[in-house]
This record gives structure tokens, C-alpha cells and sequence, in this order.
């Protein structure tokens, strides 16, 4: 089998990586990892397979993504990088002067940013931490660290007002109290999550705690359609897997691209990110949950 992977944000590697592999006149399937739901797949590639590998290139650098790679193994498969860059109006890179931390916000984060989203996660270097707490203040966008490990640390950033609001839905609270939690207040709430989330990353046998999607501000129905159905039996997968309404999920997903979108060209035009998060802190888009 012949396999086309890209990370592609923009679009603009996975349509370099179409153009190499439909050169070579022998099909190809595509395996996007841009979003985060594919990166948590695993794929096993033999050694009769062949694999093109489309990656952009920021700042001269591979862009430095969590879970990338974690899923890919091979037993000595053919491979061949494609990375893709451009254009030479910004000289050497497309991000070459934007700092790593800026980086992982617009990646990870743009949905937050722009207003598409109420909360994301956010996994950085532990080194970074002082960097993102700097970019974030005066921003409307509030931080809880949620753990470290293996020198990354996980942050939830989220709007405060809006997250706080989200949770005290009847059902939200329904699905908290079924998952053990006792006090609803939106501090205790936090702590407590930060507690299920370490127990589950420091024993591998701990269930992992499904009410996360709630943090995320992911819809409620799709929160209940993941544990009842323990993750399966979906009807669409993203950013979440979607158990309803799957056409306007997708425009969702779609929206949450063309935010990443927005943010990457924003950086690319030498805008900096505090002033990025003040421009969007003044005018934010229609909040999707």
C-alpha cells in the first residue's frame, strides 16, 4: 500500500503532497493529521509500503506539534519527506521570526483565541511556561495548570465567564456528579478535574476521565454520547467525536480550521500575538459550543 500523510493547517502541504504523489501514477491513501482527533489514531506501515510524509516548515524548524508522531510506526518502510515552504516574500520562512510559544498558541489554541471556542488544551514545554503566562496576561483568556510530565506541561485556557456559565448547565452538572464530583463551584471544579487527570496519566489502569470534553466546552451532547457509548459507535470524528448533528459539527470543524487559518497568517504577517489576543479580545467571534 502507498500511504500520503500531512500535517497541513492551511491546506497548502496536503495539495503538495497530492501533486508529488499523483506524479508517480499509483494510488495513495490520504491520512490527514492535522487535527488532533487523527494524531490519536496508530498506523503500522510494512515494509513493502511506501509512505510520503508532507510537513510545512515554521521558522526553519519541523513544527513542533504534541502526538505528531506518537502514533506512526514502521518496520523499516520506504519513506519520503516532503517539506513544503513558501513564499519567498517572507524570506527564509513563512514564521521564521515568531517565537516557539506563539507557535503552539496559534496551533493548538487559534479556536480559543479567535472566539470560536469557550476552553482548549494546551501542552508545551515546561521551559515555555513563564513565555505563555507573559503572552496570556490582560488577554481575557485564563490558564489552570492541569499537570507535568517528561518535561511537557498541560494547561487548560479558557474564558472564564463563559466556561463557568457552560458547566452550571443542569446537564453538565449531571454528568459531573455521576463522574464522583461534590462541589460545583467553578474552583472546585477544576481542582477536582486536575486531580482525575493526574490520577489517570500517572497509572495507566485509571479510567480516563470522560468529563474532560465538558472542560473543553465540547457540546454536552456529544460529552453524553461518548460515555454511554464508551467512545464508540460515532457518527463523525474532529475535534470530538460527534454522537449528533453531524453537519453542524462539521461546520464547526470547519470554523475552528479557518480560525488556525486566520491566526498562522496573522503571525506570518509579523503581527505579535499580545496584539493578536487584543485584537480579537475586542471584537471575538459568535462562541460555538
Amino acid at each position: 500500500m502507498n500511504y500520503r500523510l500531512f500535517f497541513s493547517p492551511t491546506g497548502g502541504t496536503a495539495r503538495a503532497t497530492e501533486l508529488v504523489c499523483g506524479a508517480m501514477e499509483t494510488p495513495f491513501v490520504a491520512v490527514d493529521l492535522t487535527l488532533p482527533a487523527a494524531r490519536g489514531q496508530h498506523h503500522w506501515f510494512a515494509a513493502d509500503d511506501l509512505v510520503v510524509f508532507g510537513l510545512p516548515v515554521y521558522g526553519g524548524r519541523l513544527p513542533q506539534v504534541p502526538g505528531l508522531f506518537d502514533g506512526l510506526r514502521g518496520e523499516n518502510t520506504p519513506a519520503v519527506l516532503c517539506a513544503c515552504y513558501g513564499n519567498r516574500h517572507y524570506d527564509d520562512m513563512l514564521l521564521e521570526w515568531k517565537t516557539e510559544m506563539e507557535m503552539q498558541l496559534a496551533l493548538q489554541c487559534a479556536p480559543l483565541i479567535t472566539g470560536a471556542r469557550i476552553s482548549n488544551m494546551l501542552m508545551i514545554d515546561s521551559a515555555d511556561e513563564s513565555a505563555m503566562r507573559v503572552i496570556l496576561r490582560a488577554s481575557g483568556i485564563s490558564h489552570f495548570r492541569l499537570a507535568a510530565r517528561n518535561e511537557k506541561t498541560a494547561f487548560l485556557l479558557f474564558r472564564r465567564s463563559l466556561l463557568e456559565a457552560y458547566l452550571n448547565n443542569s446537564e453538565a452538572l449531571d454528568i459531573l456528579k455521576k463522574a464522583g464530583y461534590e462541589d460545583f463551584s467553578f474552583g472546585k471544579i477544576l481542582l477536582r478535574f486536575k486531580k482525575h487527570y493526574e490520577a489517570y496519566l500517572n497509572d495507566e489502569h485509571k479510567q480516563f476521565p470522560h468529563e474532560m470534553g465538558l472542560l473543553l466546552g465540547y457540546p454536552i451532547e456529544d460529552v453524553r454520547g461518548f460515555i454511554e457509548h464508551n467512545g464508540c459507535g460515532c457518527l463523525y470524528s474532529g475535534y470530538w467525536k460527534v454522537y449528533r448533528n453531524v453537519p453542524l459539527k462539521k461546520k464547526m470543524f470547519e470554523d475552528f480550521e479557518k480560525a488556525k487559518e486566520s491566526v498562522i497568517q496573522l503571525l506570518a504577517e509579523d503581527i505579535d500575538m499580545r496584539l493578536i489576543l487584543e485584537i480579537y479580545k475586542e471584537e471575538p467571534q459568535q462562541i460555538a459550543v
